[in-house]
């Protein structure tokens, strides 16, 4: 298993920015989000994001409910994968990117990740779920040039005896621009605050963990939670799926939220959990108190006080009462969490560890960084002799990478004579969409 220790070179061109990445993006579930935040942090990194937006066939997903059986269900959604997966081959042949980034769910298969490869173009796989309970990783692995994921030891034993070579330990994070302390009203605190709070799916370990804490004035926010059940009148909005918005104005108007990772078949806290779910990382980027389950994990990535753990129904009980007496205790720990985040847990920080494993695994895509960024270096620096040139490209954001689009989007027509250099640029943009044009 790969570290980021053996590509400090790397990790120093990742932060040069200047690579292309399409980013295949889910077409629904906890995956979409993350490649929304990752996509966000490339380009913060000066890389060039094309986003794959497979979200956009959902609808087609959904449809396929309509089938009685599960075979005929399974077999439509299978034909989607594939159509979806060869629109990404596509894609790739058109835009041509230096690297493909898929994230977990996302419909690219096997077979097309290597034809992909087989052209040059290597694809980063995140697999940014458990192991143990989606084992479709078996097939995708080895396919991928590179394969990345939020568990250790025993899947790294796992993805080696499945002849994976190129594995990397990428836990999970916060966006900060979406993850942060917020201000509310005091209409917004009355509907989304309480003492205790928890935001997410009614999975059965949570079922039978919060019946043990319907003393306490708790609010669960979340979907797919069963009526009836004796925790009905602690649901919100009828047991509706809360949008991110909504969540970070939860997270910040609750004294303690709750967080326990999910499972299927235990009756309370996961006796083996290792990886950390992207929660955690969320509530502390947002200044917010948080009780979380313990995890293998976790100590390596939070300390003692920035966070407070539980282990069983018991201690969840006797630190929630704890904590809800002592609200400086719940601020300190709040921000040391969040400032643990923020030097270390951001998708930045995801993002260009990812990277830097990618240029420092192929030559190819490190050199390429290095020529791009040479040669913006020169064209700035070559500015003094075009001024019209540099009054342009001067108002566009200090960043690393600037594509024709870039230029043209700084240009507002209408409103004055064009300069030299615009004209230029809106020549070249006729010349880009006549090119396209023409057949192969």
């Amino acid at each position: 298993m790969a570290t980021l220790a053996q590509y400090a070179d790397g990790y120093d061109l990742a932060a040069r920015g200047g690579l292309k990445i399409l980013l295949v993006n889910p077409i629904y579930g906890g995956s979409l989000p993350a490649a929304h935040h990752a996509a966000r942090a490339l380009r913060a990194l000066g890389h060039q994001v094309i986003p794959f937006e497979s979200e956009r066939l959902a609808v087609a997903m959904d449809f396929g409910k309509e089938f009685i059986f599960n075979q005929s269900r399974r077999a439509f959604h299978a034909g989607i994968t594939s159509l979806l997966s060869q629109a990404v081959e596509l894609r790739a042949r058109e835009t041509r990117p230096d690297m493909i980034l898929a994230l977990a769910q996302a419909p690219l298969l096997p077979e097309t990740m290597k034809r992909i490869e087989a052209r040059g173009i290597p694809t980063a796989f995140w697999f940014v779920e458990d192991y143990r309970v989606l084992p479709y990783w078996r097939d995708s692995a080895p396919a991928a040039s590179y394969f990345f994921g939020i568990q250790t030891d025993n899947f790294a034993a796992e993805l080696a005896r499945a002849g994976v070579t190129r594995y990397a330990y990428l836990p999970t994070c916060a966006d900060p621009s979406v993850h942060r302390p917020t201000e509310l009203t005091p209409a917004e605190r009355e509907e989304f605050g309480s003492p205790l709070s928890f935001v997410g799916a009614g999975y059965y370990n949570r079922q039978i963990f919060f019946k043990g804490l319907t003393d306490f004035p708790f609010r669960i926010w979340g979907s797919d939670w069963p009526f009836p059940s004796p925790l009905v009148p602690f649901i919100q909005r009828g047991g509706a799926r809360i949008d991110t918005e909504t969540t970070v104005k939860i997270f910040n108007a609750s004294a303690v939220n709750l967080n326990l990772h999910s499972s299927t078949t235990c009756d309370g806290v996961v006796p083996d959990g290792d990886f950390v779910n992207p929660r955690t990382f969320e509530l502390a980027a947002c200044g917010a108190f948080q009780l979380v389950d313990r995890r293998a994990l976790l100590p390596e990535l939070f300390d003692q006080g920035e966070l407070e753990t539980f282990g069983s129904l018991d201690e969840a009980r006797e630190r929630i009462s704890r904590f809800l007496a002592d609200p400086e205790a719940r601020r300190e720990v709040a921000g040391r969490g969040m400032a643990r985040v923020l030097a270390e847990h951001t998708y930045e920080h995801r993002m260009a560890e990812l990277v830097a494993l990618m240029t420092g695994t192929f030559p190819h895509l490190a050199e390429r960084v290095r020529q791009r960024a040479d040669r913006r270096d020169e064209i700035m620096a070559d500015l003094d002799r075009h001024p019209g040139l540099g009054d342009l490209l001067g108002t566009l954001p200090d960043q690393r990478w600037f594509t024709l689009n870039d230029a043209l989007g700084t240009i507002v027509t209408g409103q004055g004579k064009l300069s030299r250099a615009e004209k230029l640029f809106l020549m070249l943009q006729n010349v880009e969409v006549l090119w396209e044009k023409i057949p192969e």
